[in-house]
């Protein structure tokens, strides 16, 4: 086995520029065209697919199913309490 290269952290590398939490945290955000935060519907189809990865009933694994039955709308759902929110930095 093959050992992983060693390199600082992310936060000491030195990139030149100056840490900005705010900056890094609305990079990660998802935001309409309206600045309103929300997240992509495929997450919570993704997290009911992966809780039945391992379920069975009989010899078929239900996972199938829900990939083929589960729908989730509306594609972005908005993050009401979220909105106007502050980072403590």
């Amino acid at each position: 086995m093959h050992a992983l290269p060693k390199e600082p952290p992310r936060e000491m590398r030195d990139t030149g520029k100056e840490f900005n939490p705010k900056e890094e945290v609305e990079k990660a955000l998802y935001k309409d065209k309206e600045g309103k935060i929300y997240f992509p519907s495929k997450w919570i189809k993704g997290c009911i697919e992966n809780a039945a990865k391992g379920v069975k009933k009989g010899t078929v694994n239900l996972r199938s199913k829900v990939i083929q039955a589960v729908s989730v709308y509306p594609p972005m759902i908005y993050l009401t309490k979220l909105s106007n929110y502050k980072l403590n930095a």
